[in-house]
């Protein structure tokens, strides 16, 4: 079966597996099975944060076209609150899977493959890439809707389905993101030094300070401004405090999905990142 890959590492083994092997896009949406298993003895703790385990919460996976073009993601980005760290045990013998969708832009019929971006956790071994057939590119188009929500302007901020006590939180925490986005602007290599040797470390020049992180800020101060917050969202449950879409009609992507967690969690730097 051309679609299954498997990889085993340090005792545990892991596939990914296309369900189904073709898919077209007039009838289903593409999936993927993602299956660990531990063959060994002894039970086995990994990190599940970044695994299809949790479900599709960031762009986790790679998938190529046909000529060897990368697919844009169009699911979301999630934000979890910073709990204790999350551990998941393998008892011996035991597998787990799930399938989770593949919310890509199909841009083409034919042959993609389909590979685990990163696993942070290095107890977790890599599959090989999974082989997936896809058809009905020219007739589908995947979208996510928007549905027709009330919407309301508190100060600079433009909220959905928000409450008038969390606009006026959502406000506050507006505010303070872009005081600390226009500080971010401003840091240079000598100005923060002791900040930038401790995230990139000593040999980091200013040029490639305002290449790599500089250009960053100037653009997130650019749209700032245009962010709509909406409160609640269908991906909204435990630790996760809000997402976005990285990309979609309807501006999603310039939506910011606010969990109930976010005004919740007692944390305040937490919110306003």
């Amino acid at each position: 079966m051309a679609w299954l890959a498997s990889a085993q590492a340090g005792g545990l083994v892991t596939e990914l597996e296309a369900v189904p092997g073709r898919a077209d896009l007039r009838q289903a949406q593409p999936r993927v099975r993602f299956r660990m298993s531990n063959p060994t003895p002894a039970p086995v703790t990994i990190d599940p944060r970044g695994l299809p385990l949790e479900g599709a919460l960031s762009d986790m996976f790679v998938v190529t076209a046909p000529g060897g073009k990368e697919l844009d993601y169009l699911g979301i980005d999630a934000k979890r609150s910073k709990d204790p760290e999350r551990t998941m045990t393998v008892l011996p013998g035991e597998s787990v899977a799930v399938e989770v969708d593949l919310l890509y832009r199909w841009t083409q019929d034919g042959q993609h493959s389909v590979r685990m971006r990163r696993i942070p956790d290095p107890t977790v071994p890599q599959p090989d890439a999974a082989m997936l057939h896809i058809s009905g590119t020219d007739a589908a188009r995947h979208t996510h809707a928007a549905p027709v929500a009330s919407t309301s302007t508190g100060g600079s901020v433009t909220s959905v389905d928000c409450s008038d006590d969390q606009t006026t939180e959502l406000t506050k925490w507006h505010s303070d993101a872009k005081d600390k986005i226009e500080a971010a602007r401003a840091c240079t290599e000598s100005t923060c030094s002791l900040l930038v040797d401790t995230w990139f470390g000593p040999t980091v020049t200013q040029h490639l300070l305002a290449v790599h992180v500089t250009r960053v800020f100037d653009a997130m101060a650019l749209k700032a401004d245009e962010t709509i917050y909406r409160c609640g969202g269908r991906h909204c449950q435990g630790s996760i405090m809000g997402y976005v879409y990285k990309s979609g009609p309807n501006h999603d992507h310039q939506k910011i999905y606010v969990c109930q967690h976010a005004f919740d969690y007692p944390d305040y730097s937490e919110k306003v990142q």
